[in-house]
């Protein structure tokens, strides 16, 4: 019987190393669904291994060629409910920060000088990459980022 402290770590591993070798690449998804992407055409197939999405796409065909969405937004407009995928990846930010910093002062004990201490940090933050939108189970909308 495993203690509460090492399942707890046990399960954050699998979340954070399992989830993020759940769909490396097109390849690897279309092994792992290889029953249905044999039932899609041979051009919708050819799209699918360049990992593009085209309009009228299903979720099964769109979750092959993109992977698992990293956020799904519902939207309801009065023509109807929307569901978008939001594909995301981690971009770098790098903030250039003064700091005040006192030296002592070689003239003499108790004197001390200013300067400025240049600090530089890198923040990641969330970029969209790409949103796709669902309607009646069919993309309706695609949208790619470039950077």
């Amino acid at each position: 019987m495993l203690s509460g402290r090492i399942r707890l770590t046990l399960a954050v591993v699998v979340a954070v190393f399992g989830g993020a070798c759940a769909s490396v690449t097109v390849e690897h998804r279309i092994q792992r669904h290889a029953a249905l992407f044999a039932t899609f055409p041979p051009e919708v197939q050819d799209k699918i291994r360049r990992g593009e999405v085209e309009i009228g796409f299903t979720e099964d065909m769109v979750r092959i060629a993109l992977g698992t969405p990293d956020r799904v937004v519902i939207q309801k407009t009065p023509e109807g409910e929307t569901t978008v995928w939001v594909y995301t990846e981690p971009v770098p930010e790098t903030y250039v920060e003064p700091w005040p910093v006192y030296w002592p002062c070689p003239r003499g004990p108790g004197r001390w000088y200013p300067d400025l201490f240049w600090s530089y940090r890198t923040a990641w933050r969330e970029g969209v990459v790409a949103r796709v939108s669902f309607r009646d189970g069919r993309v309706t909308a695609v949208e790619r980022i470039r950077r």
